[in-house]
């Protein structure tokens, strides 16, 4: 299938003899291909599907473990795979996102009693724990992990329930609340009343998930992390539910549409002839030889791409030649450890893509998982394009009982400096490589690397 497309093959082997020579930075000379070549490439349906499914699969066989891999690299790959993201802990070969729940040790995935619930604890630049606040529920929202389903922190049974009460409690102006409107949209929204519904923070303000919105929403999108992509597909996801149950964009939803309408024509303008996305994201078009890079850039993009954009242009000819580009990349370095935030971003989007195109994407269960009768998911399917869907069955939460005299606001922190998800090697363990093929029955993994 990937023969078929003499172009794409040629021009990664071109790529790899660049790397080779060059090493990795700001190109000095342009990489890229025609336009017009490019537009002629561009697979039929079944090459698509063909293509995301091979990509999905091998890569779903870079088994982590929780020696050499914290939780901000193994809980990239729950983003991506949810339940059917397998690692190997003791020894054995074990679903991720249930290990976790169930109290297994992933250094990095700490919670502790909070005032209104169970907070998750923020370890900011570690590369091992938690880089943003409630970015950790805010996968396990995306994974579909039930609002009532158990967590187990130091041998004490809590629920996801307590760490969204928390999440509510936590809320400031001028907070980095991203993964925060991810996660609220998911477990309190069931009907649009409920976008205006408040509770008391703990600034002593009364918020709703529509405030929330709107203050995502006037945040400057160079400054944040990672272009800007993780606000964006944040606000994404709100609207999305948001007009799915009638309601009427104005005011600061208003602002985040326009705001999201605006940075798919940039992503568009600066689109490298390649198909690949702008390494500097929004500001200007950008390329660079470094793989890692243009993976991280262009991963986080179609990311967002493909939940912003509605259905009938999921096939437009510029967006098709993005995946196609992405998958390009990953295939190139199915061989390498490629870093986990650029890694699993990227394939998250392409489940998206895929399933929203060609419907649920078959996932891959490890032969002695399969032997054991394990089952990784719970009885919704677990999938992130379910998830963005923004449908649930939970009821929205009461707001959080209030002490007599709330405790006088911390003093916000300041908002993180823009995070780049492709990390830094020598803190940062990379995915080990991917099997060389796609097979029934995967080879051993080879060990994580450094």
């Amino acid at each position: 299938m990937w023969a078929s497309l003499a172009f794409r093959a040629l021009w990664s082997a071109s790529l790899v003899v660049v790397l080779m020579i060059t090493g990795c930075g700001e190109s000095p000379f342009d990489l890229e291909p025609s336009a017009g070549a490019a537009e002629n490439q561009l697979p039929n349906d079944e090459q698509l599907k063909a293509m995301l499914d091979e990509v999905l699969a091998l890569n779903q066989q870079r088994y982590m473990n929780n020696v050499d891999h914290g939780a901000w690299q193994i809980m990239h790959g729950v983003l991506a795979y949810g339940y059917d993201t397998y690692i190997y802990a003791d020894g054995k070969l074990v679903g991720a996102l249930q290990y976790a729940l169930d109290g297994g040790h992933i250094d990095g995935f700490t919670f502790r009693p909070g005032t209104h619930g169970l907070d998750s604890i923020l370890e900011a630049g570690s590369k091992r724990g938690q880089g943003h606040d409630d970015q950790w529920l805010a996968i396990m929202a995306q994974s579909n992990v039930p609002i009532d389903a158990t967590i187990v922190v130091d041998g004490t049974n809590y629920t996801i329930r307590d760490v969204v009460t928390e999440a509510q409690w936590g809320l400031y102006q001028g907070a980095e609340a991203t993964w925060t409107l991810t996660s609220l949209n998911k477990y309190l929204i069931n009907s649009l009343e409920d976008y205006d519904k408040t509770w008391k923070a703990r600034d002593g303000g009364d918020w709703s998930v529509a405030r929330i919105v709107e203050m995502e929403a006037g945040f400057d999108l160079n400054q944040s992390a990672c272009g800007g992509t993780h606000r964006l597909m944040a606000l994404t996801g709100a609207l999305n539910k948001y007009k799915s149950l009638g309601g009427q964009v104005e005011g600061g939803w208003k602002l985040a549409q326009d705001k999201i309408n605006d940075a798919i024509v940039r992503f568009r303008e600066y689109q490298n002839p390649d198909g690949s996305f702008s390494t500097a994201y929004l500001i200007r078009p950008g390329v660079t030889t470094d793989i890692t890079r243009r993976i991280n850039t262009t991963g986080h993009t179609v990311e967002f791409l493909v939940q912003a954009l509605p259905q009938e242009r999921l096939r437009e000819p510029w967006l098709v030649r993005g995946v196609v580009a992405l998958c390009d990349m990953l295939k190139l370095s199915e061989s390498l450890s490629v870093e986990c935030g650029s890694l699993y971003h990227a394939l998250h989007g392409l489940v998206i893509y895929r399933e929203r195109l060609f419907g649920k994407w078959p996932r891959f269960t490890p032969p002695e998982l399969a032997r054991e009768g394990d089952s990784a998911s719970p009885a919704n399917d677990g999938s992130p394009a379910a998830a963005t869907a923004g449908t649930t069955n939970a009821q929205p939460i009461a707001p959080p009982s209030q002490p007599t005299a709330p405790p006088k606001a911390e003093p916000p922190a300041p908002e993180p400096p823009p995070a780049d998800d492709k990390g830094d090697a020598s803190n940062n363990p990379p995915s080990p490589p991917a099997p060389a093929s796609p097979r029934s029955e995967p080879a051993p993994p080879p060990p994580p690397q450094e």
